[in-house]
């Protein structure tokens, strides 16, 4: 209860008996603060998750009982103050009153909730909430445009004609979709297209239309030149964000491919795979196994945000992800919990965001990692640097996404299509493509970590 107790008092809401007992007893799936919050941050899994067919039936259901079409709930896949208010409404129906909430007590989307309303759908399980957490930070859903990250420190109106370029994310290039995938040093986003125009060469041809021939160019680029010492898809792209009316294509065709369900289905499987993010979740697992331990949900949620927002396991002077990496950070951990095999879940993730702390959006980093260890802390025993972190990302607890530290992780999901995104291609600019991006974009700044070195000629 001393959570509850928190947040009650951080939030400032109404008193509750925490004698309470709701008649729904189910898992719980999803829910956001009670009115009455000082803030209430939303969930949201995009138009194509759990949240948007949850809405879709809530919406179907409140309207066959008369409520006006003016206070019916969206379907947008955002869970927020309508949501919850459509939740409340249908636990007033018949048919669902006995699973409303004991008084005082918050309602949230449950598995019985879920089952009667949706009774043909199986309810979103661990990872599918996990991939609300992460779309709700990440904030790219896959039928918006694709987000360019060239010069984007700086403001809208100069960024293209500005000097110097500043930028807290100047190796990434472009970002799409809800694992934030990126054109940079990772290919993701060429590993999801090169994979999804070997199944259906319509699928780029429909979504980018014009700029379908300059999109398989990019996917053909050498992934970097020996001098100068840059991505060929660095200068590339940049030539492309450059005119305006061409970066928007680009954006509303990523859009567009993402709207596909066969695109959707290659996406997370390249995020499985072993060369991505499954490579990243399998690190954090073996560290785990070092410490003695099993992970939990909430770990297993803790890996997945890590995973999307750095490159995993990694420390200065080893290989990412390497054993050496993993072991070193395993003697960090021990240094801080001397044994980390029999203390609280929640205290070994708050250490490793300490010891796996990032140059780059230090403090968004941190306050997405709170959302990890808040439950367990406790409000009150944040620093003053992990609250406002926490509450500037929105004060969210993994706790609302239903994720427990009283249950196992569950086996690790393998992607099985093939991503050749680590050899190199191909192909590689010509002089005049090359001189098409100027050295002011080139040589950015990182307002982080400073300017780019060597600079660019």
């Amino acid at each position: 209860m001393r959570i509850r107790a928190a947040w009650l008092v951080f939030f400032s809401v109404i008193a509750v008996s925490t004698s309470a007992v709701a008649a729904d007893t189910s898992a719980l799936l999803y829910r956001i603060p009670p009115p009455g919050a000082a803030q209430r941050p939303m969930w949201n899994d995009g138009h194509f998750g759990p949240i948007a067919a949850f809405q879709g039936a809530l919406r179907a259901r409140l309207a066959a009982a008369g409520v006006p079409t003016q206070d019916l709930p969206g379907v947008d896949g955002v869970y927020g103050p309508g949501t919850h208010l459509g939740i409340e409404r249908l636990l007033g129906l018949p048919g669902f009153t006995d699973l409303a909430p004991a008084p005082g007590q918050n309602a949230g989307i449950t598995a019985a909730i879920w089952a009667r309303l949706l009774p043909a759908v199986t309810p979103p399980d661990v990872n599918q909430r996990i991939d609300t957490l992460i779309l709700t930070y990440e904030a790219t859903p896959f039928d918006s445009p694709a987000e360019w990250n060239f010069c984007q420190s700086m403001p809208a109106a100069t960024r293209r004609t500005g000097s110097p370029c500043r930028s807290n994310d100047p190796k990434s290039y472009l970002t799409w979709g809800p694992r934030g995938a990126t054109a940079g040093g990772g290919r993701e986003i060429q590993g999801v297209l090169i994979a999804a125009d070997r199944q259906d060469t319509n699928l780029i041809d429909a979504a980018f239309g014009q700029e379908a021939a300059s999109v398989r160019r990019f996917l053909r680029l050498a992934e970097r030149r020996t001098s100068p010492p840059i991505l060929d898809t660095e200068r590339f792209l940049c030539a492309v964000w450059l005119d305006s009316g061409r970066a928007d294509r680009w954006a509303r065709g990523f859009a567009a491919i993402g709207a596909q369900p066969e695109v959707r289905r290659l996406y997370f499987e390249l995020y499985r795979s072993p060369d991505f993010d499954g490579g990243k979740l399998a690190a954090f697992r073996r560290l785990y196994q070092a410490l003695g331990r099993q992970p939990t949900e909430i770990d297993l949620a803790f890996f997945v945000d890590r995973a999307t927002h750095t490159g995993g396991v990694f420390v200065a002077g080893a290989d990412t992800n390497s054993p050496q990496a993993i072991a070193q950070v395993a003697a960090r951990v021990r240094a801080r919990l001397p044994n980390p095999a029999a203390v609280p879940a929640w205290q070994v993730r708050r250490a490793l965001s300490t010891i796996l702390a990032t140059q780059n959006q230090a403090a968004d980093r941190n306050g997405r990692d709170v959302v990890f260890f808040v439950d367990g802390a406790g409000i009150g025993q944040l620093t003053a640097a992990e609250r406002a972190n926490w509450q500037h990302r929105g004060p969210r607890f993994a706790a609302d996404l239903g994720l427990s530290d009283e249950r196992p992780a569950p086996a690790p999901a393998v992607g099985t299509a093939q991503f050749p995104t680590r050899a190199t291609p191909g192909d590689t600019l010509s002089a005049v493509e090359a001189a098409q991006c100027p050295p002011r974009i080139l040589n950015w700044v990182n307002p982080n970590t400073g300017p780019r070195n060597p600079p660019i000629h």
